[in-house]
């Protein structure tokens, strides 16, 4: 068992060769506090799911890492920006159908608006099925506004990864969105 006592700086040093037991540690030591802290933006269970993607990402991502900052600023940081995201979807799907429905209500007389229900269920359905990278680079450009080198900045990216990662986004949502992209020109251009 890895000692209490190892600096978080030890911990993440043996964490990038694979050392299963430094992660149980980072685990045990930051857990507790990363779900209370993603409590005050999420419910209980919602901060729970994303603290613990939070902690499979960084198992998974370990040997292409570099953390700059403290560990623990790090993961708070990652637990906020994925707490925000997933506040940000149901102000998205609400965003998608209200810019929809005016849309069709100004190309039409009388707009179908289970059409708008019907594409924001679809749009909806591609995002999800976009890979959690893409999907995250794209819903902080699109839906927040954010720069790619925002973007970069708050995931520790470089800028042309965040721009791979949305162009990968566009081109899967305009597959997935093929019937609908006259009506999603604004969001996917």
């Amino acid at each position: 068992m890895t000692p209490r006592h190892n600096s978080d700086k030890d911990l993440y040093g043996k964490l990038k060769n694979g050392d299963l037991e430094s992660f149980d540690a980072i685990f045990d030591r930051f857990y507790p506090a990363l779900c209370a802290y993603g409590a005050q933006f999420v419910s209980l269970q919602d901060a729970e799911n994303i603290v613990q993607d939070v902690m499979l990402w960084l198992w998974e991502n370990r040997e292409g890492m570099m953390i700059e900052n403290a560990l623990g600023t790090y993961l708070f940081r990652a637990v906020k920006n994925r707490c925000l995201t997933l506040i940000n979807r149901g102000a998205i799907r609400s965003k998608v159908v209200s810019d929809l429905q005016q849309s069709m209500r100004e190309k039409f007389d009388s707009p179908d608006f289970y059409v708008v229900e019907d594409l924001a269920e679809h749009l909806e359905a591609a995002l999800a099925e976009l890979p959690p990278t893409y999907r995250q680079a794209f819903e902080m450009n699109r839906f927040q506004g954010k720069s790619y080198k925002e973007i970069a900045d708050t995931l520790g990216l470089s800028p042309k990864t965040v721009d791979y990662r949305i162009q990968q986004a566009l081109k899967r949502l305009r597959v997935a969105l093929r019937d609908f992209l006259p009506i999603l020109s604004s969001i996917l251009c």
